[in-house]
């Protein structure tokens, strides 16, 4: 039986894993390779979170866009903190509104219009979460938003879930396994009207909880090497001097640097004007890999 992708990004044209940060470059940008492809179609075909590992600024967060705008589905994205709940990945209450409306005696006993859809709710139920979410706008006096005419699953990307308290991925265990949950505050049961993509990503700063891991499809995106990360400057910066490209992988390549700093520094000496032969270039370079070279020296 040969292997049919549900997920399928077209030929990758190099290796690398990772391309820049989602904010700077269109998620079509990104480029994949088998592994990582595979990788994606397993998560997809079980139905399990993509856990994805590897050092900040290689791409880790952007692999979520990237494979949204490549499937055509909504991206929707939460950045975990020390103070996230699981609730929150689920729904919220506006419990300060609920406080004004009692005190202004217009309370409802119906706590529906309080409610707003987490980001799970909204990758599990597209058209369920844009009703709930326009009855919370019907309240509040907010203009609604138009239902979606189908109910095809999201991409979620929880970003840097180890800086969440252990309870947390824990309790998200049972939703993520069912692919459904209840809205305690309504009674209500959301239910994915597919197979949502739930991409996690961690900069194992903490480790996380073992029934949670066992949960997941593991990935890692490494560090590249110079001839990829040249490579992702031709398509991130176009007409980029060939010489500090060459310069600036040669050098992010030894000293282990991020994508997102190897094309900080590219991006900085073009917009500055400044060449490869120009004094001004060390400078730029020990600006932005400062924390890098300490102890080291640049070339």
């Amino acid at each position: 039986m040969a292997y049919q992708r549900i997920f399928d990004p077209g030929q990758p044209t190099i290796a690398a894993r990772g391309t820049s940060r989602a904010d700077r470059a269109p998620g079509k940008a990104y480029r994949f390779n088998e592994r990582l492809i595979l990788d994606v179609n397993v998560a997809l075909a079980t139905g399990r979170p993509l856990l994805v590992r590897g050092a900040s600024g290689n791409g880790k967060s952007s692999l979520a866009k990237a494979v949204a705008e490549h499937m055509g589905r909504g991206m929707h994205r939460i950045t975990v903190t020390s103070r996230t709940r699981s609730e929150d990945l689920l729904w919220e209450v506006d419990l300060v509104r609920r406080l004004h409306d009692a005190q202004a005696g217009g309370l409802e006993g119906d706590m529906g219009p309080y409610v707003r859809p987490g980001v799970l709710w909204w990758a599990f139920d597209p058209m369920g979460a844009t009703r709930q979410e326009n009855r919370f706008r019907e309240r509040a006096g907010l203009d609604a938003l138009d239902v979606p005419a189908t109910a095809q699953p999201g991409v979620v990307l929880l970003d840097e879930i180890d800086k969440a308290e252990p309870d947390v991925p824990n309790n998200l265990l049972v939703p993520l396994g069912s692919l459904e949950f209840e809205v305690a505050p309504t009674g209500e049961n959301v239910v994915a009207q597919g197979v949502p993509l739930i991409v996690v990503t961690t900069n194992e700063e903490r480790e996380l909880p073992p029934a949670f891991l066992r949960r997941c499809v593991e990935t890692r995106i490494e560090p590249l090497a110079a001839a990829h990360l040249a490579e992702i400057a031709q398509l991130h910066v176009p007409g980029a001097d060939a010489g500090v490209v060459a310069d600036a992988a040669a050098l992010a390549e030894e000293l282990t640097a991020s994508v997102a700093e190897f094309l900080d520094l590219v991006r900085a000496v073009g917009e500055l004007g400044i060449s490869q032969g120009d004094a001004d270039w060390q400078d730029v370079k020990r600006a932005v890999l400062a924390r890098r070279l300490e102890g080291g020296t640049a070339h």
